[in-house]
């Protein structure tokens, strides 16, 4: 098994400068680039940039030592894979130093790409699922858990069991819906839906109208309790309707006219402003 270190014959090395010239080197067949250079008794260390031939070698920085020649010297040939740092020979007693000039290095270059841990923040457009966003935040990977029209999902999980929470899911649409999606039990059931065409809600289905329920039955904050009466599925039917009674209790009732307010119906809502009827 090849040495870790390849450390045969003695190198001339200059201040400022990144050539190393070896004398009885044979760094071709032995060195490649990316291998760390360290002359005996420094403690910096370099990257091998390239290899000249076998007595010569170019670093990616230039020397920052002493001037000389018949130097000994070190170059680390293996790297763990997941960091890249140095392995030691057996009894080497410089590795500490080789190590820690490797783990920093190798921190600041990590740090350097990352945004700040305190204030994390993106100049840019930020995509997930997708390299080039259109918008400041874009989702646009499709999530298996929904036909395959449907992509852009966002989920919301509980930390203790991801099978609970609520997923947001829009259409792949010019025209999409936005869906919101109850999830229990790792089992998706659609809730809410905003019709991004034309406004349209949905409670429970995906709206056909400004406002529409899966259900018949709805209730205001106060209690009271609004339903769609000419159900049938809701009644027991009682037989036939008592006229009089009936006819009695519509004139008991108080008719008015009013006007609709702009604020809360547009023109193409209502055209008719003016009406009569019950409060």
């Amino acid at each position: 098994m090849a040495q870790m270190q390849y450390k045969t014959g003695t190198v001339t090395v200059t201040n400022a400068d990144a050539t190393v010239t070896g004398l009885g080197t044979l760094f071709v067949a032995n060195i490649a680039a990316g291998a760390i250079f360290k002359v005996d008794g420094d403690t910096a260390t370099y990257v091998v940039g390239s290899i000249t031939s076998d007595t010569a070698l170019v670093l990616t920085a230039n020397y920052t030592g002493t001037t000389g020649g018949s130097k000994t010297y070190a170059i680390h040939r293996d790297f763990s894979v997941n960091q890249g740092y140095a392995m030691p020979n057996k009894g080497e007693a410089e590795f500490p130093d080789i190590l820690r000039e490797q783990v920093i290095k190798k921190i600041d270059e990590d740090m350097a790409t990352k945004a700040p841990l305190a204030n994390p923040h993106f100049t840019g457009d930020v995509g997930i699922g997708t390299a080039t966003p259109g918008a400041k935040l874009e989702i646009t990977s499709p999530n298996n858990t929904y036909p395959t029209d449907k992509k852009g999902s966002m989920s919301l999980r509980q930390l203790s069991n991801s099978g609970y929470g609520w997923d947001w899911v829009h259409d792949n649409n010019i025209n999409g819906f936005l869906h919101l999606h109850r999830v229990e039990n790792s089992v998706s059931t659609q809730v809410m839906s905003f019709d991004r065409s034309n406004g349209n809600v949905g409670i429970g289905m995906t709206p056909t109208v400004q406002f529409e329920l899966a259900g018949s039955v709805g209730q205001k904050a106060s209690g009271t309790v609004w339903s769609n009466p000419s159900d049938e599925c809701l009644k027991n039917i009682l037989g036939p309707a008592d006229l009089k009674r009936c006819y009695d209790d519509v004139k008991a009732l108080l008719l008015e006219r009013y006007t609709l307010k702009d604020d809360c119906f547009t023109l193409e809502q209502a055209k008719d402003r003016t009406l009569t009827g019950f409060r």
